[in-house]
């Protein structure tokens, strides 16, 4: 770190001393808005994940709350969030917002400066199931530790979609058990709840996808400590051996700051900046990915599913390790290179037919079943909470 850099980081830190230790203090002295929602979306970077369906079963539910949405670049096509103030991560309007509502509903750490009032309502639905290992469980990064074992000791509830994850979500974030909420995640009733799915349809038509072909969705992990991700596979042979078929939808994951390798714009689409990827996963016919959870939430939708796992050894060993037997749990073939990904693209009816058993017993055993959709379950308990 040169000199310029110090300085930068210094500067930064004073900045964050003052919001969020002096002026997030203050604020907290003001009267709290028993009917303000705050949500948050990966510091505020897009409208997604369990904290949008949450919200839209709010507004479909016509509850009588005031909300803040935290995003810093809202998109036009969001008419939902037309009933929602929006402020912008990290500024004066974000910490008193904070610091004024009632309820937090949240899918990542915030920073742990940003102590909750006593009655404040913190809601971590965190953000995937754990294949890979998470917080506490990570090795080595004992410099963030510190702060998300602070984060999370000012959780009120966390979401756990599945029983057999509880004792994982436990040790990983040093929670009590009575702190665990047992739900599924509210993003995946969109594979069941026609209310979503039509939402949905009007901003996916804005893709114009090819009715003529069928869609391939690559979403694979992040790496920690990668800001540039640079594709794993030959583009060239991919798009000669699939474009007459298919459209290739690249999704990266909201911390990949830039993509390496992109090209053959007929047949790869770069959709990563499409907020939402639950709603990908409706026009998706094939998930391939690697160690992302988005595997747990695609097998709901009982489409076949091909893994890549192509730096595996050094994952599990370098970077995060995971919590599962990799190949006993993944409900789809593995592709170690670039002719395995075509050879198993060609025959999604194969892969169906020999994995369709597992994929359900993935689908029902990390996805607690509910009589009714969780987002809607999640909005009633709300409601029910405010009232006097």
């Amino acid at each position: 770190m040169n000199i310029k850099q110090k300085l930068y980081w210094l500067l930064k830190e004073i900045v964050y001393f003052l919001l969020y230790s002096v002026l997030y203090r203050v604020f907290c002295l003001l009267p709290l808005d028993r009917r303000k929602i705050v949500f948050q979306t990966f510091d505020g970077k897009s409208f997604s994940d369990n904290p949008k369906y949450i919200y839209l079963y709010l507004l479909k539910l016509q509850a009588d709350f005031r909300y803040v949405w935290v995003l810093n670049n809202p998109s036009p096509d969001e008419p939902e969030l037309a009933q929602a103030k929006l402020v912008r991560f990290r500024t004066l309007a974000y910490i008193w917002q904070l610091a004024t509502a009632k309820y937090w509903i949240i899918n990542s750490h915030l920073n742990p400066r940003l102590k909750p009032r006593q009655s404040t309502i913190y809601i971590q639905t965190w953000h995937g199931i754990p294949l890979k290992k998470i917080a506490l469980d990570i090795p080595g990064q004992d410099w963030q530790k510190a702060a998300w074992l602070k984060d999370a000791a000012h959780w009120t509830y966390f979401l756990s979609p599945s029983r057999k994850l509880d004792k994982i979500f436990c040790g990983a974030f040093a929670l009590p058990e009575h702190k665990i909420l047992p739900l599924a995640y509210p993003r995946n009733d969109i594979f069941s709840d026609p209310y979503l799915q039509q939402r949905a349809q009007q901003r996916l038509a804005k893709l114009a996808l090819p009715e003529d072909k069928k869609v391939l969705l690559y979403a694979p992990t992040f790496r920690d400590f990668q800001g540039t991700f640079k594709l794993p596979f030959n583009l060239e042979s991919l798009a000669a051996a699939l474009q007459d078929k298919y459209v290739f939808l690249l999704k990266m994951h909201p911390n990949i700051k830039k993509l390496a390798g992109d090209g053959y714009r007929d047949f790869i689409r770069n959709v990563s900046a499409y907020p939402d990827i639950q709603e990908l996963m409706l026009v998706a016919d094939i998930l391939i990915t690697d160690y992302s959870s988005v595997l747990f939430d695609f097998a709901l939708s009982g489409k076949p599913i091909i893994l890549y796992p192509y730096d595996y050894e050094s994952y599990a060993r370098d970077l995060r390790g995971f919590y599962f037997d990799y190949e006993q749990v993944v409900p789809g073939p593995l592709a170690q290179n670039t002719a395995d990904l075509i050879n198993l693209c060609r025959q999604p009816e194969l892969i169906s037919r020999q994995y369709a058993a597992k994929i359900q017993e993935i689908a029902t055993s990390f996805n607690e079943v509910c009589a009714e959709p969780a987002g809607q379950r999640l909005a009633e308990l709300l409601m029910k909470n405010s009232q006097p």
